[in-house]
């Protein structure tokens, strides 16, 4: 009876330190992160970001780079888009037609771009994803250089 007890309880500990193991998908995102931080991004959720009252935020984390330009640090900027997919017309600000620009080369499943706080970053769909793709890297590096300039 008490091997029993003794094995019941074994197989408890071990349900238990089975279940706080992390799942294969967020084993994946940790190392995409992980890669993109020694790429020199900055990883934020969209909590962590400031943005105005009411402003539509995106879902997906953003995959930001620090921006030198302290005049750029106090400037608010961001484009998401639609519910369709789509983004958004009839810009005249430069840097939102910049993002456009940029977010429609990418692709849909980058969602939104952002300018704030001395960060600029992109959202996107992380899903079936092993490594930050350079042609995103390359976009946000170009990107920044066109907003310094």
């Amino acid at each position: 009876m008490v091997w029993v007890f003794l094995i019941g309880s074994a197989l408890f500990v071990w349900g238990g330190l089975l279940a706080v193991q992390p799942t294969k998908t967020q084993k994946r995102i940790a190392y995409l992160r992980e890669s993109a931080m020694q790429e020199g991004l900055h990883i934020k959720l969209p909590v962590s970001l400031k943005f105005p009252e009411g402003a539509k935020k995106s879902e997906s984390p953003y995959y930001c780079l620090t921006l030198a330009d302290r005049k750029l640090g106090n400037m608010y900027r961001h484009i998401s888009r639609n519910g369709d997919g789509s983004l958004p017309e009839d810009l005249s600000d430069p840097i939102e037609i910049s993002f456009c620009e940029v977010l429609s080369d990418l692709g849909d499943e980058y969602k939104a771009a952002y300018l704030g706080a001395g960060l600029l970053g992109i959202s996107w769909n992380e899903a079936a994803q092993e490594k930050v793709p350079d042609e995103f890297l390359q976009a946000l590096q170009e990107l920044k250089m066109k907003i310094q300039s």
